[in-house]
């Protein structure tokens, strides 16, 4: 199962970005994902790999571990962007949650520059 998990902040009609200009943005990146995931999908089926698709909306962790758990997954495979220092401490980390909270075995692979 290939999943993406949807960062959405609450729309408010103050500041540089207008709720419409924001809510543009939340359809373009679900359009994004859709399509993406629809891809990477059926280009695994092709190669006989069994091979569905979730887009979630919520907080990354938190959707991660619950659909693994839903999904009685075997195993989580996951990117992060290795982020050290004062980033992690500020962005936290996704994958260290997962790895923490996760009813299965989690294999991260970090981002290559």
């Amino acid at each position: 199962m290939l999943l993406h998990v949807l960062v959405e902040a609450p729309l408010f009609g103050e500041g540089r970005l207008r709720r419409e200009q924001v809510r543009k943005f939340y359809e373009a990146q679900r359009k994004w994902t859709e399509e993406t995931l629809g891809v990477r999908a059926a280009d695994l089926r092709q190669r006989g790999i069994k091979a569905s698709w979730r887009m979630q909306i919520g907080v990354p962790f938190e959707e991660i571990v619950r659909v693994a758990q839903e999904e009685h997954v075997d195993m989580i495979v996951m990117g992060t962007h290795g982020r050290s220092g004062l980033n992690r401490v500020l962005l936290g980390s996704v994958a260290e949650r997962v790895v923490r909270l996760a009813p299965c075995p989690v294999l991260t692979v970090r981002q290559t520059c």
